[in-house]
Parts: structure tokens; C-alpha cells; sequence
């Protein structure tokens, strides 16, 4: 091993590592024999030698490794990989959880919607096919039963129990031009058999078919006449039926003859 220095050439011994003269046979330290036989390009200096091998020699420390920095670098990074990839599945994990909440939800909300709905049309259907058609008697029966049952005119009382107990004709007459509400402007009487009230009692119907004015007229009417009272036919109808007197309605139609 040579280097060349000021004063002359020296070299190292292969051994120890001490400067001795290139002339030199033996190590003057370590008494190592000294080989000049190699090339001068291939005796390389111990630093040098450490630099290439990383191998220490008796006076210098280990190089530092290139591989090792990097190696602490990447085990620094890989944590933090590992920390992402986590976050990121755990987010998808929780948008794929959200969207399926979110589909059952709609579809929990839209199956009550239509369950509601259908509801609905079953209640309404299960209503209009529940209400009887009244035919004209029962139509008479009702509004006689509906003015007993709200009407203060004590007349409509008396009139239901007889004609609830005997047969009872309903006769068309014309309305005095007195009546304040016209109507069709037919007056409907009842008149049980045998009974006398000194005045008629019954009903007008409107126009639109569906009015119902009751009317109590006494012998003597004064310059106008009011009457008792005004609903509709369906209001009746709904009040019988509301009220579960579809018997007593009956009963009094079988007893009632339309003149």
C-alpha cells in the first residue's frame, strides 16, 4: 500500500496500519513482513479501503451505511401508510354503510307512504260500499226521524210515533206562495191514519235535489213562512246511519205510502 507524501513515499502496513518506508522490508511497529510485490494502483490507502468496504480497521470507526438512512426513512413512512389506507377504508366502509341506511330508509318511508295510502282507499271504499241507497220511502222515514231527533217543534215527535205505529201516507202539495224558502215549491206531508194536526208537517225539497226544508204549517200562517229547519238529504242519510237507526228508518218506511 502506497501514498505518496511530502519527504518522500511511504506506505501502510497491511497489518497494523502504521506509515513505514516504502523501502522498508519489515513493519517497524509491528514487525509484519512487508510485500512489495502488488501495483501501486491496487495498494489502496486504509481510509480509502473503509470507504469501499464498509469494514473498520484498527484506528477508524465504521462507515456509516447509506442503506441504513434509508431504511430509517422508510421505516418512519410506513405507519403513516398504514394510517391512510386505514382512514380511507374505514370511509368507505362508512359511505357504503350510510347509503344502504339511506336506501332502507327511503324504502321503509315509501312502503308506509303506499301502506297509508292504500289504507286510505280501503277505508274509503269500505265506507261508500257500508252505506245503504235509500230508496223514497226510507228517504221519507229519515228525514221524519232526523227532525224528531234534532227539531224542537214537538209536532215532529208526536208525528214519528204514530206514523212509527200505523201506516202514514205523504202527500204532495203545493207550498203556499208565502214560504220564504221555495224550494221545488212541493210541499210533503205526513198524515198518519186517523190523525189530524190542523196544519200540514213535512218537507220541501230544493231544486238541486239534495236541500231538505222542513215545515210546519199551522192553520192559520202568518204573512211569511219560515222553516224549522234546512240540511241536505246526505247529512240526513249520514246521521242514520252515524246513529244506528237503519231500523227504526225501515220500520217507518214499511208504514209510509207516497200519494
Amino acid at each position: 500500500m502506497f501514498i505518496k507524501l511530502i519527504g518522500g513515499i511511504k506506505m501502510f502496513c497491511p497489518n497494523c496500519g502504521k506509515k513505514v518506508s516504502a523501502t522498508a522490508d519489515f513493519c517497524p511497529y509491528c514487525g509484519s513482513k512487508l510485500d512489495h510485490s502488488a501495483n501501486e494502483e491496487e495498494r489502496v490507502a486504509p481510509e480509502k479501503q473503509v470507504k469501499a468496504t464498509g469494514q473498520p480497521d484498527a484506528n477508524h470507526q465504521p462507515a456509516p451505511s447509506s442503506s441504513n438512512g434509508n431504511g430509517k426513512k422508510l421505516g418512519k413512512k410506513v405507519p403513516l401508510i398504514l394510517v391512510g389506507v386505514i382512514v380511507v377504508l374505514l370511509a368507505a366502509i362508512a359511505f357504503m354503510l350510510g347509503m344502504r341506511g339511506s336506501s332502507k330508509d327511503s324504502a321503509s318511508t315509501s312502503s308506509a307512504q303506499t301502506t297509508r295510502t292504500i289504507s286510505k282507499k280501503n277505508s274509503s271504499t269500505s265506507s261508500s260500499a257500508s252505506r245503504p241507497t235509500f230508496n223514497d220511502q226510507q228517504k221519507a222515514a229519515a228525514i221524519l226521524y232526523y227532525a224528531k231527533e234534532n227539531e224542537s217543534n214537538r209536532f215532529w215527535g208526536e208525528l214519528y210515533r204514530d206514523a212509527l205505529a200505523k201506516s202514514t201516507k205523504v202527500t204532495v202539495n203545493s207550498l203556499p206562495d208565502e214560504a220564504t224558502e221555495q224550494g221545488d215549491g212541493t210541499m210533503h206531508a205526513y198524515y198518519p191514519t186517523g190523525a189530524f194536526f190542523g196544519g200540514a208537517t213535512g218537507y220541501v225539497m230544493g231544486t238541486d235535489g239534495q236541500t231538505v226544508y222542513y215545515y210546519r204549517l199551522g192553520p192559520s200562517p202568518d204573512d211569511s213562512i219560515d222553516p224549522d229547519d234546512t240540511v241536505t238529504l246526505n247529512e240526513i242519510e249520514q246521521y242514520v246511519i252515524d246513529h244506528h237507526a237503519m231500523d227504526q228508518v225501515n220500520q217507518l218506511a214499511g208504514n209510509i205510502k207516497l200519494d
